[in-house]
């Protein structure tokens, strides 16, 4: 189990694990590597590539452990790590099954509805002048995640005032964000079974692109449709429905 972007272990995950332990289940709940209790430089700095390796020696990890049963590990990933589920669910058969909740699909169509043609050059113009700094030596350049009065600045920040969470990551991670279309690769998962949980009226993570990317995958499959909910509502609001139909798919596929 690991979070999105930029966001940390103690952001919930911790709940959805003991809803996940109370039905039998063992769970290994990490941060991302420079993020966190995670090690790793330079601090926030967020590839998706790199994340996804990571997420596979997790899975090498967990099939160690004692308690472990090796031929039975799911994967749970949320927002920007449920993309990175799809892509591991869809080169490593070693997942039996695959929960993807609110997730990334593509990056640069989600980049670029929120901040147009013209932001997204402009993002670039200065992540390219910061790999010319980095190369000379100069430090990383770093921008807020998150801005007060926003959905992800009260999920982040004010919800977590105790996390230690910096709202900020690298400009580099940003500009590595917008090569990032995990959607391409739904059509690989079958035959592992895939749930995907999605808010209707997600704008992090447009929900239509979602839907679109749920057509495409094959069987086995299944669609968890909240309606009325926004992106960060799956982590609070609609807890219970989200934890626990991510609970009864690891059940019935691993149990």
């Amino acid at each position: 189990m690991s979070h999105g972007f930029s966001a940390l272990k103690e952001m919930d995950l911790d709940r959805y694990a003991e809803v996940f332990c109370a039905a039998g289940l063992a769970c290994l709940v990490y941060d991302h590597r420079n993020l966190g209790a995670s090690d790793g430089e330079p601090r926030n700095e967020i590839d998706p590539w790199r994340q996804i390796a990571d997420m596979r020696c997790a899975i090498t990890f967990a099939q160690s452990l004692p308690d472990v049963d090796p031929q039975r590990v799911g994967l749970w990933g949320t927002s920007y790590s449920a993309g990175h589920s799809l892509v591991v669910a869809a080169v490593d058969r070693r997942i039996r099954c695959v929960v993807f909740q609110a997730g990334t699909i593509d990056s640069f169509a989600a980049v670029e509805r929120r901040i147009g043609a013209m932001g997204i050059a402009n993002l670039r113009h200065d992540a390219y002048e910061d790999l010319a700094g980095r190369a000379q030596g100069k430090a990383p350049v770093y921008l807020p995640v998150a801005a007060p009065g926003t959905d992800s600045y009260r999920y982040l920040v004010e919800a977590f005032p105790d996390s230690g969470y910096p709202n900020r990551v690298t400009l580099r991670s940003r500009e590595l964000s917008l090569g990032y279309r995990p959607g391409v690769y739904i059509e690989r998962i079958a035959p592992t079974p895939l749930l995907m949980i999605i808010a209707g009226k997600d704008e992090q993570t447009p929900s239509d692109l979602q839907v679109e990317a749920f057509e495409s995958a094959g069987e086995p499959k299944r669609l968890v449709m909240i309606e009325d909910a926004r992106h960060y509502d799956v982590y609070k609001r609609y807890f219970r429905e989200t934890s626990e139909a991510a609970r009864d798919w690891f059940v019935e596929h691993l149990g």
